[in-house]
């Protein structure tokens, strides 16, 4: 089973910080024995042709979506797009706005699945199920498009040991381009750095 993973545009206006969220999922799914490709949008900074060229000439089964609110137009049309391209390919979102609104989400785009909450163990019992067609019903944590219906499975216990999830899948994201627009201005030679999260979740009481 193909997994392709992308990052959308966060803001257009600011550098791009990296997917740290989406990175663990290519992590989870690359020890799981999947092959995973990662289309960066947020990086790279592609045109809408310029990702509709790369859609239809990739090669995937399933598609993951990190999605925030400020990303939610363009996840929409990403849903729409994918569906066109390829209908038979299952699209899964993950991220902050699927966890607080995952019904709202799925009535509202194309996509096939929404994963509430930590995403690494979830995503990989996901692929599983789906390469052998099997009932993701079983799965904890989602909410889930069927026959025109939409459901949710019972909620999956946080992960109890941080220590326990493998560290990010750094190689399939272009480092060098977060590095170089994260570097400090007005040093010579120029300061390489990047954004560290040092806790579990959101920082935020939103």
């Amino acid at each position: 089973m193909n997994i392709l993973l992308i990052n959308p545009i966060i803001r257009v206006w600011e550098p791009p910080s990296f997917p740290l969220g989406l990175a663990y999922i290519g992590r989870a799914l690359l020890e799981a024995g999947r092959h995973v490709e990662v289309l960066d949008i947020n990086a790279h900074r592609w045109t809408p042709n310029e990702v509709a060229v790369k859609i239809r000439e990739g090669t995937f089964d399933v598609v993951g979506i990190t999605c925030m609110l400020t990303e939610y137009n363009q996840v929409k049309w990403l849903c729409s797009l994918l569906k066109r391209e390829r209908p038979s390919c299952t699209i899964i979102l993950g991220g902050g706005l699927p966890s607080v609104v995952p019904e709202l989400v799925l009535q509202e785009t194309e996509a096939d699945i929404s994963v509430v909450g930590e995403g690494e163990s979830t995503v990989t019992e996901l692929a599983d199920i789906l390469e052998k067609s099997g009932d993701i019903s079983t799965v904890r944590g989602i909410w889930y498009k069927k026959n025109g219906a939409i459901f949710s499975t019972p909620p999956r216990a946080a992960i109890s040991s941080v220590d326990s999830i493998p560290f990010p899948s750094w190689e399939l994201f272009p480092i060098e381009t977060y590095i170089k627009r994260g570097s400090v201005l007005g040093f010579d030679p120029p300061i390489r750095r990047m954004k560290l999260v040092t806790s579990r979740g959101c920082t935020y009481h939103c």
